[in-house]
């Protein structure tokens, strides 16, 4: 895969792993906002990154929720990804 980053260089990709520790804030009944940072791992380059999104969780039993969410890795020094998620989370 091959992308440009803001100085149009150049950057290749190949099979990029992006882990992030991130905070949820939940500021209505379902929604939550993301904020975090982490990193994409590559074999060619690695970037830091900041994560941004929203998420929805929909109850469905006692401590269980249906959750999506859309998100924006912005990488440092390099370009930006979104991503949109489905899961199943339970509540401690």
């Amino acid at each position: 895969m091959e992308t440009f980053s803001e100085d149009n260089n150049m950057v290749e990709r190949s099979s990029p792993i992006a882990p992030a520790n991130v905070s949820f804030y939940k500021f209505c009944n379902n929604f939550s906002a993301l904020l975090g940072l982490g990193g994409e791992f590559s074999k060619e380059e690695n970037f830091a990154l900041l994560r941004l999104g929203i998420e929805y969780g929909y109850p469905f039993h006692e401590n269980w929720e249906l959750v999506s969410n859309i998100a924006n890795d912005i990488k440092f020094s390099a370009y930006n990804s979104f991503s949109l998620g489905i899961g199943v989370a339970q509540k401690f």
